[in-house]
């Protein structure tokens, strides 16, 4: 039994899966990794999709920096 593993190497070896295992769950904590799609309401996304085709007096078109008096997309 040649390619058999001893208790030793058994249990660092473990122990290394684990430290790994803990270090990427504390570094994608720590990073805060969330997609930006995840962090708006799909209303959101819409509004201002909408206000980039027709600006308009609204909060969207005044965050893109193109507002119009007329009403936009936002408020139809």
């Amino acid at each position: 039994m040649p390619d058999m593993l001893t208790r030793r190497e058994l249990i660092t070896r473990l122990g290394a899966a684990v430290a790994v295992a803990h270090g990427a769950g504390a570094l994608s904590t720590l990073l805060d990794v969330t997609p930006a799609d995840a962090q708006a309401p799909p209303l959101d996304a819409l509004n201002g999709l909408l206000a980039f085709v027709v600006p308009g007096p609204d909060a969207f078109s005044v965050a893109q920096g193109v507002t119009d008096q007329g009403p936009g997309g936002v408020d139809a």
